[in-house]
C-alpha cells in the first residue's frame, strides 16, 4: 500500500486516511502538481524555472549522507540560488528573511539519487530504430559524447525522477570503445540545460578472458586469440592517439583527428576509463592494462570483483555494481550472489556504488527507476541502510567525479534534493518533493496520466 495517494480531481498529493503522519505533505506540495485537465495537455512536465527565492525546509528528518554525519531527527535545510546554504537542527535555524518556509514534519530529506550506466535520453522505444541513439556503427568511436544525442523530452526522464533519480550518468553503447559517458541533471529544455559534465569517462567494453563454452561459440583457443587481438587493438589505438598528440605538438598544422583528440584527457589522467568487465579474469586484465598505461579506471559490472579485491584495492579502482536484481552469472554461484555483492565488496575493502539493473551497456533506461530498490535488496543481504543510501548518492557521485557538488547535503553543494515519505529503499515510499539546483521539479509523468484516466473511468462507471 502506497504511503500517499493522488486525488484525481485535486491539485495536490494527499495522504490517505490511514497516513495521518503525512498530513503536512498536503501544504508542502500544494501547487507542485497540475490538475487533471492540464496534465492531459502534455505527458511531460515543463522544465522548472531558475530558483528566484530562498527555501527553508523545516522539521524534516535530515539525512546528510556526509561520511560520519548522523541523521538529524528534527532538522532544517536552507538553499538559495541553487546552492545549499545551511543544514542543522531546527532549534538552531537562523533567522531567514525572504525565504519560503515549508513545514516537512514527518517527512525525510535526502540528496537526489544518482543513476549510473543506463542510456538515459538515448533510447525511447527498443523496437523503434528512430528513437535509438545508443550506439554508432563500427567498433571505435571515442569521439562520441552521450550528452550530444540526449533527448530532453524523453518520457523516461520524469518517470525516473518521480522515484528520486535526479542525476543520471548516461552511457553510450556499441563497439569496443563506445564513447564518453555524460552526467545529466534530470530537468531542462535542451541538451545543454541537462548537461552537468559532458565527459565523465571513456567507456570501453573489455573482451572476455575466460572461454564461453556454448553451442555456436569458437573453441577455447580461438576465443583466447580473439580476446588478445582485441586488447592489442585497444592498445594500438591509444598508442596512435599519443603519437598524433606528439605530432600535433611538434607541428600545429597537423590535421585534427577528433577520435584522437577526444582521448587526450584520458592519456593525461584527468578523465577515467570506465571499463565494462564482469568476470574476475576480465577485471584483472582490465585493471592491469589501465595501470600499465597510467590510466584512472572504474569497473562497470564487477560481479567477479571480490575474487580480485586485493588488486582493486592496490590500484584504488572502484566498482560500479550493475544492479542487484539479477540472476547469478555462473551456474555454480550461490543464488544470492548478486544480492550480496555490495556487502562482500564492503567487507573486502573495495570502493563501490550501485547502479540500476541491466545486463549490459546500452541497455534499457526504463530500469533507472528501480535504483533505490536495487539498493534495498543489498540491505536485505548485508548492507546497512546508510551504506545502501550512500551507494546511490554520495559514493555514486564521488566515483563519477561529481562529489564536489552532488551526493550529500552540505553547504555550498547543489540543492539537488528529494523529500520523501520514508526511506527510498522501501518500495512503499513516495517522493513528495524534488529540487534540482534549487528549482522545484514537477513529479507527474505518463504513468500518473494513465492512473488518473482510469480512476476517472471507474468513478464515472460507479455513478448511478
Amino acid at each position: 500500500m502506497s504511503c500517499l495517494s493522488r486525488d484525481p480531481g485535486a491539485t495536490t498529493i494527499v495522504p490517505p486516511p490511514c497516513s495521518h503522519r503525512l498530513a503536512a505533505a498536503c501544504a508542502l506540495v500544494a501547487g507542485a502538481t497540475l490538475a487533471l485537465p492540464s496534465l492531459a495537455l502534455a505527458q511531460n512536465p515543463t522544465a522548472a524555472p531558475r530558483q528566484d527565492q530562498g527555501v527553508a525546509i523545516v522539521h524534516a528528518t535530515i539525512h546528510p549522507m556526509t561520511q560520519g554525519e548522523p541523521t538529524i531527527a528534527d532538522g532544517f535545510a536552507l538553499f538559495s540560488d541553487g546552492k545549499i546554504v545551511a543544514v542543522g537542527e531546527s532549534a538552531t535555524m537562523p533567522q531567514v528573511d525572504g525565504y519560503v518556509i515549508q513545514d516537512a514534519t514527518g517527512l525525510h530529506l535526502y540528496p537526489g539519487l544518482v543513476a549510473i550506466g543506463s542510456p538515459m535520453g538515448l533510447i525511447e522505444v527498443d523496437q523503434v530504430r528512430s528513437t535509438d541513439d545508443r550506439s554508432e556503427l563500427g567498433q571505435w568511436h571515442p569521439e562520441t559524447i552521450a550528452a550530444v544525442a540526449v533527448n530532453p523530452d524523453s518520457e523516461l526522464i520524469p518517470v525516473s525522477r518521480s522515484n528520486g533519480i535526479l542525476t543520471s550518468i548516461s552511457f553510450p553503447g556499441g563497439g569496443t570503445i563506445c564513447g564518453h559517458a555524460s552526467a545529466l541533471r534530470m530537468d531542462g529544455w535542451t541538451t545543454e540545460d541537462l548537461t552537468i559534465k559532458p565527459r565523465t569517462g571513456l567507456v570501453i567494453k573489455w573482451p572476455a578472458t575466460e572461454p564461453l563454452m556454448r553451442v555456436g561459440f569458437r573453441n577455447r583457443g580461438a576465443q583466447a586469440g580473439r580476446s588478445a587481438e582485441t586488447i592489442e587493438q585497444i592498445d594500438q589505438f591509444f598508442d596512435d592517439a599519443k603519437s598524433w598528440a606528439d605530432a600535433r605538438a611538434a607541428d600545429p598544422t597537423t590535421v585534427i583527428d577528433l577520435r584522437y583528440d577526444r582521448v587526450q584527457a584520458v592519456l593525461a589522467g584527468t578523465e577515467p576509463v570506465i571499463i565494462d568487465a564482469s568476470s574476475a579474469g576480465q577485471i584483472e586484465s582490465a585493471v592491469l592494462w589501465a595501470s600499465k598505461r597510467g590510466f584512472k579506471a572504474i569497473i562497470m559490472g564487477g560481479s567477479g570483483a571480490v575474487e580480485v579485491a586485493e588488486l582493486l584495492k592496490r590500484h584504488d579502482v572502484p566498482v560500479v555494481i550493475r544492479g542487484t536484481l539479477a540472476l547469478p552469472r555462473l551456474p555454480d554461484e550461490p543464488y544470492d550472489a548478486p544480492f550480496s555483492l555490495p556487502a562482500r565488496l564492503r567487507d573486502a575493502g573495495v570502493r563501490y556504488c550501485i547502479a540500476p539493473v541491466g545486463d549490459s551497456l546500452g541497455g534499457d533506461a526504463s530500469n533507472d527507476r528501480w535504483l533505490p530498490h536495487n539498493a534495498g535488496v543489498a540491505v536485505a543481504h548485508g548492507l546497512t541502510p546508510d551504506q545502501a543510501m550512500a551507494a546511490i548518492t554520495r559514493d555514486a557521485a564521488t566515483i563519477m567525479g561529481l562529489g564536489e557538488s552532488l551526493g550529500t547535503l552540505e553547504p555550498g553543494k547543489s540543492a539537488t534534493i528529494i523529500l520523501t515519505s520514508g526511506s527510498p529503499l522501501d518500495i512503499r515510499t513516495e517522493v513528495v518533493g524534488a529540487w534540482i539546483d534549487g528549482r522545484r521539479i514537477q513529479l507527474h509523468n505518463n504513468q500518473d496520466l494513465l492512473e488518473q484516466r482510469y480512476r476517472e473511468k471507474y468513478r464515472q462507471l460507479a455513478e448511478p
